[in-house]
């Protein structure tokens, strides 16, 4: 797998990022990193791991620094600059005729997909892993009508499991559209733990790529 270095603009607005191509025709995956005030990139080993998952599943790729970061320009936009970098994400894959997204998102990065869609992002599937619901206000933000998978690990301490129990039966999203994993030995940063959450979102893909019939059956990741 071979990611190339490319440079999304919107406005005055530069956003980073590392594109490879996959498999599957008009298919990819998009990876939205964690907080940018404590630390996140599109270097963060769950994006990465998120990334090769996609990869290998057959989608094209794109992870992106939120600006502020790395090579990004401009500052932390408090969710709302974040929200129009993906969305400058979104429209330069557009532009490669990728138009079957599946949009992942990491802790802040969760927050920050699930506001976009919120907004009108319309993705083929959505994986949450790690939606801080203990750390930033998810109340008047709605799941999609795609399917969704949603990990946290049984030691999250920013996402514990009845206010995320709570927060999903709240949705107007179909229940069973909704998979919901929890990792056992996990906190909220998987640190030793990536392999757990590898398998979760390899056999979330499958199936939805399969049932979705995007095109040849995806492989398992490396």
């Amino acid at each position: 797998m071979q990611e190339s270095s490319v440079t999304m603009e919107r406005g005055e607005q530069v956003i980073e990022g590392l594109f490879a191509q996959g498999a599957l025709e008009g298919v990819a995956g998009i990876i939205c990193h964690p907080h940018p005030l404590y630390g996140g990139d599109m270097e963060n080993g769950v994006v990465i791991t998120l990334q090769r998952v996609l990869h290998h599943c057959g989608c094209s790729t794109l992870r992106f620094n939120f600006r502020g970061v790395g090579r990004s320009s401009g500052v932390y936009g408090d969710g709302e600059g974040e929200m129009e970098d993906l969305q400058t994400a979104v429209a330069y894959l557009n532009g490669l005729g990728l138009r079957q997204l599946q949009v992942a998102g990491y802790s802040f990065g969760a927050w920050i997909a699930i506001k976009a869609c919120h907004a009108g992002l319309n993705p083929a599937s959505l994986i949450l892993v790690s939606p801080p619901l203990d750390f930033l206000c998810f109340d008047d933000l709605r799941l999609p009508p795609c399917p969704i998978l949603i990990t946290i690990g049984d030691r999250d301490d920013f996402c514990r499991l009845g206010p995320l129990h709570s927060w999903v039966s709240r949705q107007s999203a179909a229940p069973e559209l909704v998979s919901l994993k929890v990792l056992p030995g996990c906190d909220h940063f998987y640190w030793g733990k990536e392999a757990i959450l590898r398998t979760a979102v390899c056999e979330f893909m499958e199936r939805h790529l399969k049932a979705g019939s995007a095109g040849k059956k995806p492989g398992s990741p490396g």
